[in-house]
This record gives structure tokens, sequence and C-alpha cells, in this order.
């Protein structure tokens, strides 16, 4: 009898054998003999176990066999346009939104598109892709990302933002302190129809929720305001402090930007950061070692327990307390009070560059 073969379907090897000799097959990544048995009719093919326990697969996972047909070219006669070797056009493409949140974000388009803050266009010259932020109340809050498409192209008038520190200069000798939300601010911001680049509205909501009023404290910034000071959110500082060590670069610089936003309230913070900041280099292996555990642990520590700022006030006299050593440098900046006391505004430090290391200290 002619020598035969038979096919498995998603098995990427072919078996070759003739009747009633042993056939060699290869069990990946073994071979081995194994005897093959041919039967008269057009039944199914079927494996021995002592077949299956030779090739290495996982049969479990294998829930069904079957041979897929071929596809024919009159097969194809629907999809005809499809195949045209004409040049295409690509109508409608929709943006990568993660499938978590894909419904959340269609209904927030719909409601935005209702209530008249978008306008659905068909095709745009500035069309931008988006980025959604998920709220605390579940919502999704929907941002243009436009730095590689309206961004280039515009001339704005620069106008200086306060900073924080400026904000909370501002609130020295307060008691009572309110908070305003202003409910999907920039959204508010109506722009005309020819350019969408000038304001003609100030109607503006405030959302309630969000909105305190003659507190005796207040939380804004990750910052906690009261009238003795400034200190860092207790919650802010909790997840600091509940953060796993870093296992990566990428984890790193996650401790460290969350650690960098309170630096005004950390005594020698560069100096601390100096070993973490060396396995951040390009050109140095990661491994984490006893003085990068230190740190660590350190920079935790540095953020725990009262960490209460005075506000600043032009009135009273500064004193600046400043340090070096051979790895940065860093101030304490006070107050000094009519009673010989002396409270902290706020603590800054810098890592030094690498001529600087070379610098002598007197």
């Amino acid at each position: 009898m002619e020598a035969a073969k038979f096919e498995v379907i998603n098995i990427k090897y072919r078996v070759a054998y003739k009747i009633n000799k042993f056939t060699k097959v290869n069990a990946m990544p073994e071979n081995a003999t194994l005897p093959l048995i041919v039967a008269a009719g057009n039944g199914l093919s079927l494996f021995g176990r002592n077949w299956l326990q030779e090739i290495k697969m996982d049969w479990n996972m294998i829930k069904a066999v079957k041979k897929m047909p071929d596809i024919k070219p009159q097969n194809m006669s629907e999809f005809s346009e499809l195949f045209s070797k004409n040049l295409g056009n690509v109508k409608v493409v929709k943006a990568n939104v993660p499938l978590a949140i894909r419904e959340k974000v269609e209904l927030e388009l719909n409601r935005l598109v209702k209530i008249g803050v978008l306008e659905k266009v068909d095709s745009s010259d500035w069309a931008s892709p988006i980025i959604q932020v998920n709220k605390p109340n579940g919502c999704v809050r929907i941002c243009g990302d436009f730095k590689a498409t309206v961004c280039p192209s515009l001339n704005p008038k620069e106008y200086p933002m306060p900073t924080a520190e400026e904000i909370f200069t501002n609130l020295r000798g307060g008691q009572k302190f309110s908070k305003l939300d202003i409910n999907a601010a920039y959204l508010q911001i109506e722009l005309d129809d020819e350019s969408k680049e000038l304001l003609c509205d100030f109607g503006i909501h405030l959302n309630l929720d969000k909105c305190e009023f003659f507190a005796n404290k207040v939380e804004y910034l990750s910052f906690v305001l009261s009238a003795k000071g400034i200190e860092p959110n207790p919650q802010k500082v909790e997840a600091v402090m509940n953060m796993p060590r870093p296992r990566n670069r990428d984890k790193l610089l996650l401790f460290l930007g969350m650690v960098n936003y309170y630096r005004t309230v950390i005594l020698e913070m560069a100096t601390l950061c100096y070993s973490l900041n060396d396995l951040l280099k390009s050109d140095v292996v990661w491994l984490w070692s006893e003085k990068c555990e230190c740190a660590f642990q350190k920079l935790k520590e540095s953020l725990s327990g009262e960490k209460l700022l005075m506000h600043f006030n032009p009135q009273l006299p500064v004193i600046s307390a400043t340090n070096g050593s051979p790895r940065g440098i860093s101030a304490v900046i006070s107050h000094a009070h009519p009673d010989g006391s002396e409270r902290r505004i706020a603590y800054t430090s810098r890592s030094l560059s690498k001529a600087e290391t070379h610098y002598s200290q007197i």
C-alpha cells in the first residue's frame, strides 16, 4: 500500500507513515517511534494515548480540531469592492479609548454635544486626540490633547499664572477660609464663532458639592491651609508612606515625583535623594543598594509627624540658615517673632552639578 499522510490542525508538523510500520514522530523537541494503525473507511483520525503522552502539548487547552475550508475566489463575490484595486478612502476612525470606560466616554461626549459645549463635525483640520481622566464621582473628564495640532500654531498672549507659594502668601492673616470649585471650569468659557479664541461670556456656575465656606481649614493644591499655617494633606502623605519599594526606574520616578511635591517641608531633600537620583542615570545599572533603601526610608520619615509651616509675613524679620555638602546645598527660611521664637516658612535644596561637586568647601 502506498504511503499516506494525515494532518492535525493547529499542530505545526506533519507525520508520514506506512502501514504496519513503526513511524518516527517529531515530538517537540524530542523524537519518538510510535505505532500507527490505519483503518478502512472515511472516519476521523484519532490519536492514541501513547501519542498524546509523547507529543508535548497542553491537550486540556484544545477543545476542538477541524480543518478550515479553502476560501475560493468565487466565494468572495460579495466582497468584490473590499478587494478592489482602486485606492481606498478611510471615512471614519475611532479614537483608541480603553474598553473599560468607552461607554462612559460616549455618554459624556453626547452630553457635551447636547448642552452645546461640543459640536459634531465629520472632519476638521485641527482634529486632536482626547485624554480621559476618571473623576471621583465615577464620571470621566474629557480633555483635548492639542500639543501636536493646535498648540504649534498659537501665538498666545502670555499671562503669568500665580504659583502655589504666591497664593499661600496672600492668605496670611486669614482666620476663616472658603473654597469655590467651578463646575467644568474650562467648558464655561464660551468662544466666538469667528476665531474661537476670544472670550465673550462670564456666566460662571459653581459645583456646590466641592465648595466650602468659612471653614477653619481647607484642602487646596494637596496642602491643608489654616490660620496657623500650611501643612501637607495627610491623605497624600499616607499614600507616600504606603508606597512599596521601587522595583524599576518608572516606579522610582513616581515615588520621587510625589515626594518632590512636598519639597518645601523636607529638610535637605536634595541630599537625601542623591543615591536615588543616581539610579535614574542612563549609564547606571539598576541596583537597589543599602544606601538606596536608607534614602527611601528617610524620605518617608521626613514627611511623617507635624510639618506645619507658617504663612509668610512681610512685616516680620526673615532668617535664612544654609548648609552645604559634597552632594547638595540646602536652606531653611524662618520668621523671627518678637518673643524670640522662630517658625519655619519653607525648606529648599538642590543637588550639585558634576562640576560643582569639585568645588572646594569652606
